[in-house]
């Protein structure tokens, strides 16, 4: 099928049906080969020789341990996640040139990891946390213990006991109904929304409930210790857990509320299915700024230890807020599907995570300039990870590891340090 290109030097097939008669047929001059998510491919699917091979990305396909077996010795940068078809049994010792490995999903053995980071392989894959959930994962919450707590949309919350290296042990918590959303108090109690149209407090031998409304799609932890909800109907709540009663109902929003985060200044922000951010003076109830420019709704909020907001959309960007001027100072591009979470480092920088599998890392932390702006090409950033199914949520642990939700499953990714 392809033998017939023998100059081809990039090839990009993902997404299509082509078979192990396809790959097979790959011209020796390929550097770069993309057969990500192709249904056709199986265990017994083959690469042929390949000597300039540099990039491959197999990611949810279902080939097996014979391609690896044909990697050529060359390849710099593999990308192998989700290969159910891969077993323990494989091996990386014949690719000694190999620096990156994303392998999220696939069961390769832990001392497959050990030798390629021993020689000096970037394996960002530190731990995974499976069998929790029936449906995928949707909101993650880290609890002052260091816990993790998850939540799928139709099942209970579970909590991790989430180890220094490797992956944890986890169990159910029971309750009343299928949970929506996670935050946690600022008493450390876990507070979740579900589907009834109520809050669930937990910390106590049995939950508190708290009256909500139905369509609650996420929460978030004001400065004064009160719970906001975001909800589809475009209004936010303000609810006062210990007098269990909504005190506030913020409305302006004209689509439902996706995602909520509070600044150092106590000013709330809100995300939108209507492509805006409002930012709230909750004390007063009132809007006090709506900030645009999105083409598409707004997916996640963040905010990094700068204290400048920033959203991602649908649209593929992340842009970075001054509030005091209520100006974009920076528009970071490089996903290209939509982004479906954020979450600021202890460190100040930003993780983005996105439908097109990616998760980035931005060193976006204001420099020293006129107007405090920066363009997106001077942003460093690395992909942290490649190949997972769109992280709708992210959080780091307290050992610095990161946590992406991806399907019904958790993986634990080692973080790079800055840049110099």
């Amino acid at each position: 099928m392809f033998a017939h290109l023998p100059a081809l030097h990039t090839l990009d097939v993902s997404h299509t049906q082509i078979g192990d008669a396809s790959l097979a047929s790959m011209p020796p001059s390929l550097v770069s080969l993309h057969v990500r998510e192709c249904g056709g491919l199986t265990r017994t699917a083959v690469l042929p020789r390949l000597p300039a091979l540099q990039l491959l990305d197999v990611s949810g396909s279902g080939v097996g341990d014979v391609l690896v077996a044909s990697i050529p010795a060359g390849l710099a940068e593999l990308r192998m996640s989700r290969c159910r078809g891969v077993t323990a049994g494989a091996t990386l010792d014949h690719v000694p040139a190999l620096r990156t490995l994303h392998s999220y999903g696939t069961d390769l053995a832990p001392g497959v990891l050990a030798a390629c980071r021993a020689r000096g392989c970037v394996v960002p894959a530190a731990g995974v946390l499976r069998g929790c959930c029936y449906s995928p994962i949707q909101s993650l919450a880290l609890l002052p213990n260091g816990q993790l707590a998850t939540c799928d949309r139709g099942g209970m919350p579970w909590l991790w006991d989430v180890a220094a290296s490797g992956d944890g042990v986890g169990w159910e918590l029971r309750g009343g109904g299928w949970v929506i959303a996670l935050a946690v108090l600022r008493d450390g109690r876990l507070a979740t929304a579900v589907n009834h149209g109520r809050i669930e407090i937990r910390g106590l031998e049995r939950p508190a409930r708290v009256a909500g409304r139905k369509g609650m799609q996420t929460l978030a932890v004001l400065c004064d210790g009160r719970l906001a909800a975001g909800c589809d109907a475009g209004v936010v709540l303000i609810i006062d857990v210990d007098a269990g009663a909504t005190m506030a109902t913020l409305e302006g929003h004209t689509g439902e509320v996706t995602a909520l985060a509070v600044l150092p200044d106590g000013i709330m922000a809100s995300g939108s299915h209507d492509s805006t951010v409002r930012l709230w003076d909750v004390g007063a109830g009132t809007c006090i700024a709506t900030l645009a420019g999105h083409s598409d709704g707004i997916r996640a909020l963040a905010v990094p230890a700068g204290g400048r907001p920033a959203r991602g959309a649908d649209d593929g960007t992340v842009r970075l807020w001054d509030v005091s001027t209520r100006t974009c100072v920076c528009v970071l591009t490089g996903h290209s599907r939509g982004v479906t979470a954020l979450a600021a480092l202890l460190d100040g920088r930003l993780v983005s995570g996105s439908w097109d599998g990616s998760v980035r890392v931005w060193d976006a932390r204001p420099v020293a300039t006129s107007d405090g702006s920066r363009a997106a090409g001077a942003v460093p950033m690395a992909v942290l990870a490649h190949g997972l199914f769109a992280p709708p949520a992210l959080v780091q642990l307290l050992d610095g590891r990161l946590a992406a939700a991806a399907g019904d499953t958790v993986h634990l990714l080692h973080v790079p340090p800055p840049s110099a």
